[in-house]
């Protein structure tokens, strides 16, 4: 979001600016200019030689807006804000000067300020886009969402593509808020005002849709939760969302790998010929650090394959199944640990209602050619893993098999009814979601929902008899729970109450 112009600070900028009325300006003026020279190399020594100018010669505007700059560089942004207003009284008509101190307000939490420094700019020049962005994360900001959206609607061709999607997202967010609180009539009917507002307006048409399917079906996919930027503020001033990305690439290694481990690890977010789910390379990839850092699992090639996007092929994923079986039964006393983040697809009956089995879509897939041969079927992988010897084998996968969320499927399926076999093995099988209801994702913490939060609990938040280990049954009700907590109906599924220690906490 900050847009503060900060390369200004070489001297070459010159503002118009108020005569001085005090001989020691030219002294003042000779002052800054060697402080500006100085600064990049000593900040402290340069911002006090721009102080003692601008004492030497208050009025001087060129003196008064480096300084600004220098503050705002020194990690000083309120006494930026503070040199910029002042200045602004004798300068109310420059747009750079207004357009920063409305950027500097947005990040002090200042969001009446920004709206008002920011409708000034617009008074000078009104096509500016710079100005129209700012206004439009100045209404973000103080949670202004109706007025952002008519402010996007009526000024979009200067504005960003992203900037237009996401008035019209947080506008819908804030129904969806209410709906998700019960007061379902109530959001349906005025997220349909909005779509019949804003006709052309293809994502509020969707959320429409989309919101009176979940009125009138209790099943039906409900968006995650998304933060809100007015939701956001904190002491010291208006923040971007924080990001809540698990620190698993820092992470203390808390368990001392051995040989007797070996997981394969697949995230596909880059298809071929379909768009992908957002984070699930991101989701592999953390699997990855939590086993090898937390699990006790080895990170060579030797025990732990990963393979993402474009490696995630069938002909390797087949081959790599091969390898894990070999290893597990050269190794009977071994942990066997799968992993699947991508699209699945369902099976259907012949019926066309009934999802007798689940696909889990490889790389180069395509939705007129997905069966058993072109795919990794649930049937072939419960009877592959459920041949292995091995007492401790996890399969977990972050997809889903309903046609939505993180789903692929050449047919919308019409009320699915599910084979209750669908997981059912003598080994432990982990789903993100039930066959019939869509698996989503987490955007704060940039992940699959799931498998952030199973992450999370084997992080430590999950350990339940404070034994200083996760096992699988601990890290799953602390997920269930968790999505339970967000109104997220993804329903995940567990094949059997098995308590299979994942990561060392202590």
């Amino acid at each position: 979001m900050r847009r503060i112009v900060i390369g200004i600070m070489t001297g070459i900028f010159v503002m118009s600016f108020v005569p001085a009325h005090a001989d020691m300006c030219p002294l003042a003026r000779e002052m800054a200019q060697k402080s500006l020279k100085v600064f990049d190399s000593d900040r402290k020594k340069g911002l006090g030689g721009l102080i003692q100018a601008k004492k030497l010669c208050p009025k001087d505007a060129e003196i008064s807006y480096n300084l600004g700059l220098a503050y705002y560089r020194y990690k000083r942004p309120d006494m930026a804000y503070k040199t910029w207003k002042g200045l602004a009284d004798t300068n109310s008509r420059d747009l750079k000067l207004l357009t920063n101190l409305a950027w500097l307000a947005l990040e002090l939490g200042k969001s009446d300020e920004a709206v008002s420094w920011a409708e000034k700019a617009a008074n000078i020049s009104p096509d500016d886009p710079n100005v129209a962005a700012l206004t439009v994360e100045a209404l973000f900001a103080g949670g202004k969402y109706p007025e952002a959206l008519a402010y996007v609607q009526k000024n979009r061709s200067r504005l960003p593509a992203d900037t237009v999607q996401k008035a019209s997202e947080y506008a819908a967010e804030t129904h969806w808020n209410t709906f998700r609180k019960g007061q379902k009539e109530r959001a349906a009917q005025e997220m349909l005002k909005l779509s019949q507002r804003y006709p052309n307006d293809r994502f509020l048409s969707e959320a429409k849709d989309k919101m009176v399917a979940a009125l009138l079906n209790d099943s039906a996919d409900i968006p995650l939760p998304k933060p809100l930027p007015d939701q956001v503020q904190k002491p010291g001033g208006w923040q971007a969302p924080e990001s809540e990305v698990l620190a698993l690439r820092t992470q203390e290694t808390t368990q001392k790998p051995g040989s007797d481990a070996y997981a394969l690890i697949v995230g596909i977010r880059k298809y071929r010929n379909l768009n992908g789910p957002g984070f699930a390379d991101q989701d592999a990839r953390q699997v990855q650090r939590l086993l090898t850092k937390m699990g006790g699992f080895r990170n060579d090639p030797g025990h732990i394959r990963l393979r993402l996007n474009g490696d995630a092929t069938i002909g390797t994923l087949y081959g790599d199944f091969k390898w894990l079986e070999r290893k597990a039964r050269l190794n009977p006393k071994s942990k066997v640990f799968f992993y699947f983040s991508g699209h699945g697809s369902p099976v259907v009956g012949s019926d066309r209602t009934t999802i007798k089995d689940g696909l889990l879509v490889p790389y180069e897939a395509t939705l007129d050619n997905l069966d058993d041969r072109t795919a990794i079927s649930l049937a072939w992988l419960k009877k592959e893993l459920g041949g292995l010897p091995n007492e401790k084998v996890v399969c977990l996968i972050d997809a889903c098999f309903s046609g939505s969320g993180k789903s692929v499927s050449g047919m919308k399926l019409i009320k699915p009814r599910v084979n209750k076999g669908l997981l059912a093995s003598n080994k432990l099988f982990i789903s993100a979601a039930a066959a019939d209801r869509p698996a989503e994702e987490y955007i704060p913490g940039q992940q699959g929902a799931f498998t952030y939060f199973f992450l999370k609990g084997l992080m430590g938040e999950a350990d339940e008899n404070d034994n200083g280990w996760v096992d699988t049954l601990e890290a799953y009700r602390y997920a269930r729970g968790k999505l339970e907590a967000l109104g997220l109906e993804q329903n995940p599924q567990m094949s059997a109450q098995k308590a299979i220690p994942l990561s060392r906490v202590k």
